[in-house]
């Protein structure tokens, strides 16, 4: 099967609540990629961008190589030379923009990390606690082996290896 350009064709909308010219036609004047519309969490999906007349407000995005809040002065008096009466509002960067988009995911990572270090203090006490435990119940026989000529290493791989052990097991 052929696939054919989208760009040039006529496309009949489907009409909407707003929009009462059923079936009216459109023409195809480019196509780009699924968009995130709502918010990054969601789905890319399809979207179709109608023209300016049908809408009460409009989103503007501007990508430029150079510093974009040096750029937002220059934007906005460039719109203000059409009509100095078009309300802008929410000018911001897409640095901005995507702070604000994930600021929550960020929190909700923070605060699992935050739990995660606790979690680790929490267990490595619980560790010292058991091996201290095991090595004060066991003094007289670690010195016994000491004295019989048991190396420090080979005493303290077995307090570890029976620490570990219990801890494992529990």
């Amino acid at each position: 099967m052929a696939y054919e350009d989208a760009v040039g064709q006529h496309l009949r909308s489907v009409p909407s609540k707003a929009d009462h010219a059923a079936g009216r036609l459109g023409l195809v004047v480019g196509v780009v990629a699924d968009t995130h519309q709502e918010s990054l969490e969601g789905a890319a999906r399809a979207e179709i961008t109608k023209p300016m007349v049908d809408y009460t407000q409009l989103t503007l995005a501007v990508r430029s190589q150079s510093d974009p809040e040096a750029l937002i002065a220059n934007v906005k008096s460039q719109i203000w030379t059409i009509d100095r009466n078009l309300p802008l509002f929410e000018v911001r960067t897409m640095e901005q923009v995507l702070d604000e988009d994930t600021s929550e995911r960020r929190f909700e990572s923070f605060v699992m990390s935050v739990f995660a270090g606790l979690a680790l203090v929490l267990a490595s006490i619980g560790l010292f606690g058991v091996l201290a435990s095991l090595v004060n119940q066991r003094t007289q026989e670690i010195g016994i082996r000491m004295a019989l000529g048991a190396q420090t290493k080979d005493v303290l791989a077995m307090v570890l290896s029976e620490g570990f052990g219990w801890f494992c097991s529990v």
